[in-house]
């Protein structure tokens, strides 16, 4: 048998591959007596067994041979090995409708690297088989999966996925679908059918499957743009949300960069590919995305419509099983009613409510709750409340929950109330009320619509308030026991004996908005009448307090808002003085303050509102708080400075205050202390010829690079500007190695930093020139002064130890390099880099308190002056720049951030985004005069990890009244990349918890959670008086949203409104925070997020 199947399948693979199937010889075949085989089976084989198989001996295979053993049913006894040595394989697939009772002699010499297979449904009719028995491994029978079987029988078609698609194309070659892919003869491209599959191109080179020994260096072609559909396969229910597009993305492959807005799709009839989802047709699509770009081919995908959107169910309350009805006008004494539930939605969750009831029960009245049956499974007495569970459905249903009974003497009225929504449930209507003693219909209007009469000063103000930017969702409600006619407008409130006075309450506060409404705005024994109520919902307003510093003039102040049809305001400041304006949360305000003549204007912020503590003039806020403070600040000197020596005369006077001045008394002075203070660029602050002061020679020749470069006498220049302790500072140097330079040359050159005003009291900083080929060491010198000359080493340190050794240059032995000196706090950081701009000195730490300096004394605000010192003809000084970080800098400063653009600094996944970008200090006030570029992509992958500050730069090109100036590129920042997910489920938290730690009240959640477009809902009870209660959803970093301000009772929030922190993620919430601002206990039930988008298949 074995040898004549092998000779068919090799015959007819040789000469007639057309007759095998995919190149599998299928044989049916039956089960005879037991026999062994010597004989491998060669080839690849579908073996049909129709009988029982009973007790048989299985033929080994080839290595390389491929058998499905097909058992229609079974096998009852046993199946076993024929030969078991190392040389022999048993590669098998065997699939089977009935049990194999037995598997015998397949041990580690011999295993089956194949798979058994027992289906539990019958492909033929769809039926459960339910009745397979165990099989038994004897004498240590081993089976080890064998991926290639697998892959060979799923490439012939012989087994497939089971995707409801046709499977098996009986040819001698792979089966195809009716539409193909032409690749030109080359190897198709296969993608995987996975919606989470990550793709990465690993070559740029499409393969020729040519004889690799042919290749050249030319053998290849550059793969060209193309697009991808992801995910490959989308499954929607017949009732899916939104549109087609929503449910995809483009992958862009070797370079392209299509637009998924600028692309249309097509399907077939029964799925709207580009209007409303819902009405779809069950069915299995092959769609077509038609790029915008015609450079790209079109990307086919596929959508599997089936089944239905888990829909969370909506519940109502009425009188009434045919119709949503609240109250009953015509109800009298005597008679009874019904109440039932109306539900819509839900399917696969029960549905959970609570039904409060008026509290105490009026005489004359009885009220009976439905006994638990059909619909209803459980029902909870509570105090005053009925918990109802109801089975779950996914149609729409009328439940009966409560009879209402009274007798002819019944007075009063009763109200039943929909309370606790369990998860998945929405209250629609929630409210039905019956009284004996009539109805009031209670009207609201807004504030304008008062009698003008009546308007009160407040009133008249409050009406000018911008309106809240929600007014959609529920912010007000009449109490006691009203039901809602239309939300926020209109109520229907039955009067009863408890309520005799009926008023307008704030329903679910929102964070920055508030109700206002008059004194006395409430009914006082109602009637069966209309009435009309007053109010709005407005923005609260804060007080921002504006002054100034530094001036003694007058100055005017602009402030422009967001708002549209809002005028601007102009008011002067006076110095000394503080004005006070009113400001609203949430609006954006642009405050200009015009600077008096030459000099600088900037602000400093405090308070809650202030997005950093140093702003730009115009200086832009959006209040969250009240009480900030805007400081307009006016220096006329900068504390942060570049020299470049150019047009910097040695002598004083100069027309441009670009000179050095000299002390005009004394020997020494302080940097104020010359002939021209508040003019001069420079001081020298001793003298250094017999009471004389001979200054350094600058060299500014025409077209050439101007330097300090030489220096007969000691000079010692200090900044005339207080530029700060902290800071950075950094100089271009030359260094000429001589062997006859003494050592009081050496140390009485150098960079001065933190010295006080009159050089008394000063550090210095040197590098150390060495000969040429010459590795150094200790070549970073740092010194403590008191006075002009620094005569030995006693006061000093030295550190830094060159990486190699110094090439010096063919026609001097000469250094140049770049220095640069950062101080902070007590330390000092030096780097040196060599003119390639390669490390010559790795950075090295000081200790400034070191003993070993002596420095005694040293005050941050006293010892905030800069400077050098020159003594010689060894060094040359061709740049000092020094930024301040002790003040700020008022220098035109090119700023670029994505935080400014992007709530939390959270940026979305391949989409086209720009960073902010802003040049300070320069454009005329109100105009804009700077071009941006920015350098890096404008589109990025999600990641879990921040993006690098340096991903992206911006650059700027200028040009002002004054002349053009070019902006170097700066990084804007760090940033997060996510594909921005919305929610996809609602959430239950927490059903009770009791908060009593009086501080912190933490609701970690099972497992991190996405919140994005997710609302938060829960109930919250004061224990203990009035409180202050905060809420903040934290994310996986730890990282808290901004805060709800939560109020007794009800609430909800939508997460989108508080998310605007930096490196905020609300797709990764770890727990939920309440903090008490008064240290009172409370109590908090129902915690739960609701997603209005969640997708649930059925």
């Amino acid at each position: 048998m074995v040898t004549t199947l092998n000779d068919c399948w090799k015959k007819l693979h040789d000469n007639q591959p057309e007759l095998l199937y995919n190149d599998f010889l299928v044989v049916k075949v039956s089960s005879g007596n037991k026999a062994d085989f010597s004989s491998v089976l060669e080839g690849n084989f579908v073996l049909i067994v129709e009988d029982d198989m009973r007790d048989q001996r299985l033929p080994a295979t080839a290595s390389d041979s491929k058998v499905m053993l097909y058992l229609t049913q079974g096998s009852s006894q046993m199946i076993e090995k024929s030969v078991c040595n190392s040389t022999y394989f048993y590669n098998y697939f065997i699939y089977s409708f009935k049990t194999v009772t037995q598997l015998n002699g397949f041990n580690a010499t011999c295993p089956i690297k194949g798979t058994i297979y027992l289906p539990l449904k019958n492909p033929d009719n769809g039926s459960l088989i339910c009745d397979y028995g165990t099989t038994l491994l004897q004498n240590n029978t081993q089976l080890e999966f064998n991926p290639k079987l697998l892959e060979a029988l799923s490439t012939a078609s012989i087994i497939c996925p089971n995707d409801g698609s046709t499977c098996g194309t009986p040819t001698g070659t792979p089966g195809s679908s009716s539409s193909s892919i032409s690749s030109n003869g080359l190897d198709a491209y296969f993608i995987a059918v996975a919606p989470r599959l990550k793709t990465s191109l690993e070559t740029q080179y499409v393969n020729k499957e040519i004889d690799i020994e042919t290749l050249t260096s030319s053998s290849y072609d550059l793969l060209k743009p193309s697009i991808l559909v992801m995910p490959r396969t989308i499954y929607l229910p017949t009732n899916a949300k939104g549109t087609l597009k929503q449910y995809f993305s483009v992958m862009n492959l070797n370079g392209a960069n299509e637009d998924i807005n600028l692309g249309s799709v097509s399907c077939p009839a029964g799925l709207n590919a580009s209007g409303a989802l819902t009405g779809s047709i069950p069915d299995v699509y092959t769609c077509t995305y038609s790029p915008g770009n015609s450079k790209y081919d079109n990307s086919h995908f596929y959508v599997v419509v089936d089944g239905l959107l888990e829909q969370g169910a909506k519940v109502s309350l009425s009188l009434s099983d045919a119709a949503v009805v609240s109250f009953d006008p015509d109800f009298t004494a005597g008679e009874s009613r019904e109440i039932y539930a109306h539900i819509s939605g839900g399917s696969e969750k029960e549905v959970k409510f609570g039904l409060k009831i008026t509290d105490p029960i009026p005489s004359g009245w009885t009220l009976t709750p439905v006994a638990p049956s059909g619909e209803i499974t459980e029902i909870a007495p509570q105090v005053n409340v009925y918990y109802f569970t109801i089975k779950p459905s996914s149609g729409n249903r009328i439940i009966k929950l409560f009879d209402v009974v009274t007798n002819a003497s019944a007075t009063g009225a009763v109200v039943f109330e929909l309370v606790t929504p369990f998860e998945g449930v929405e209250f629609v209507s929630k409210t039905v009320s019956l009284s004996l003693n009539g109805t009031a219909t209670v009207v609201r209007k807004s504030l304008s619509e008062i009698p003008e009469e009546e308007k009160t000063d407040s009133i008249k103000k409050w009406i000018d308030y911008p309106a809240c930017p929600d007014i959609t969702t529920e912010w007000v409600k009449a109490i006691q026991n009203c039901s809602d006619v239309t939300v926020n407008y209109q109520w229907h409130c039955p009067i009863t004996e408890t309520n005799s006075i009926i008023e307008l309450k704030e329903s679910i506060p929102k964070f920055g908005c508030r109700m206002y409404q008059p004194d006395n705005n409430k009914i006082e024994n109602p009637v069966e009448q209309d009435y009309t109520l007053y109010a709005d919902y407005k923005r609260v307003p804060y007080t921002l307090n504006l002054k100034t510093a530094g001036t003694s003039s007058t100055v005017s102040v602009n402030i422009k808002t967001s708002l549209e049809g809002v005028l601007e305001q102009h008011i002067s400041i006076s110095a000394g003085e503080t004005k006070s304006i009113e400001v609203f949360h949430g609006v954006t305000y642009e405050i200009t303050v015009t600077p008096p003549t030459d000099y600088y204007a900037r602000w400093i912020c405090e308070g809650a509102s202030c997005s950093r503590s140093d702003l730009p003039n115009p200086a832009t806020i959006t209040p969250s708080a009240d009480n900030n403070i805007l400081t307009a600040i006016f220096p006329n000197t900068n504390p942060c400075f570049t020299e470049n020596f150019k047009g910097l005369q040695e002598d004083c006077p100069a027309t441009n205050g670009r000179c050095i001045d000299e002390c005009k008394t004394g020997n020494n002075c302080s940097v104020n202390g010359g002939y021209y203070p508040g003019e001069a660029a420079w001081t020298m602050v001793y003298a250094n010829k017999n009471g004389d002061f001979e200054k350094l020679d600058i060299v500014d020749n025409e077209g050439e690079v101007s330097y300090a470069g030489y220096s007969k006498y000691p000079a010692f220049i200090l900044k005339p500007v207080a530029a700060g302790y902290n800071g950075t500072y950094t100089t271009q140097i030359r260094t000429y190695r001589k062997n006859n330079i003494s050592s009081n040359h050496s140390m009485n050159t150098g960079l001065v930093f933190r010295s006080n005003a009159d050089g008394t009291s000063y550090f210095s900083l040197s590098i150390l020139a060495v000969k040429q080929g010459v590795k150094g060491t200790d070549l970073i010198r740092v010194c403590y002064g008191t006075d002009a000359h620094i005569g030995s080493e006693d006061h000093c340190m030295r550190d830094g130890d060159a990486v190699g050794v110094w090439s010096g240059s063919s026609i001097d032995d000469i250094q140049t390099y770049t220095v640069t000196a950062i101080l902070e706090g007590d330390k000092l950081r030096v780097f040196v880099v060599d003119e390639d701009g390669s490390i010559y000195i790795p950075e090295t730490e000081f200790d400034l308190t070191n003993p070993k300096f002596g420095a005694t004394g040293v005050s941050e605000t006293e010892n905030e002056y800069i400077g050098f010192k020159l003594y010689g003809e060894h060094a040359r000084y061709y740049s000092l720049s020094w930024k301040s970080s002790t003040y700020n800098c008022w220098d035109p400063e090119l700023h670029c951030s994505f935080k400014a653009n992007y709530a939390g600094g959270r940026v979305p996944a391949n989409t086209n985004v720009t960073p902010w970008a802003f040049v300070s200090n320069y454009c005329d006030i109100g105009t804009e005069c700077c071009t941006y570029t920015f350098i890096g992509p404008t589109e990025f992958d999600a990641q879990s990890e921040p993006y690098p500050e340096s991903t992206v730069k911006a650059k700027a090109s200028c040009n002002n009244a004054v002349g053009s100036k070019k902006f170097d590129e700066v990084p804007c920042g760090i940033f997060y990349v996510g594909e921005r997910m919305s929610c996809t489920e609602d959430i239950s938290i927490n059903s009770s918890l009791y908060c009593g730690d009086y501080t912190n009240c933490e609701f970690p959640l099972t497992e991190t959670s996405n919140f994005r477009e997710a609302s938060l809902e829960f109930d919250l009870t004061l224990n203990s008086g009035t409180d202050v209660i905060r809420v903040y959803l934290v994310d996986d970093k730890g990282i808290k949203s901004q805060a709800y301000l939560a109020q007794p009772g009800a609430n909800k929030l939508s997460v989108v409104d508080y998310i605007d922190v930096d490196m905020f993620n609300p797709e990764q919430i770890s727990k939920v925070l309440f903090q008490s601002e008064n240290g009172l206990s409370f109590d908090v039930n129902s915690l739960r997020s609701i997603c209005s988008n969640s997708l649930q298949l059925s």
